[in-house]
């Protein structure tokens, strides 16, 4: 299944000032660690609780910031789950720390 960037969503890339730091730390975990994550794979990276990361993943899913790469099983719980990716082919085009 291929995603296509919508414009809006570019546009949204230049308009880091409404992320929040939670958003961007999530943002970061992708762009400079883990590439493609379930929401349980960020959580782990992060430290943090699964709940504190689904709100995250969605809100930035919902501001065109990330994007499904691929359902798959998670090899930890054995459960079908959604990979994301940051929307941007090149995410180097981000920058952000």
């Amino acid at each position: 299944m291929k995603n296509k960037v919508r414009n809006t969503s570019v546009e949204s890339f230049h308009d880091l000032d409404n992320v929040g730091k939670k958003q961007m730390n999530v943002l970061n975990a992708l762009k400079y660690e883990l590439k493609t994550a379930c929401n349980l794979d960020l959580a782990d990276f992060l430290d943090w609780p699964i709940n504190h990361i689904t709100p995250r993943v969605n809100e930035l899913v919902k501001n065109g910031f990330l994007q499904e790469d691929r359902r798959d099983i998670c090899v930890k719980t054995g459960r079908k789950v959604i990979f994301w990716r940051i929307t941007l082919k090149e995410p180097e085009q981000l920058s952000f720390v």
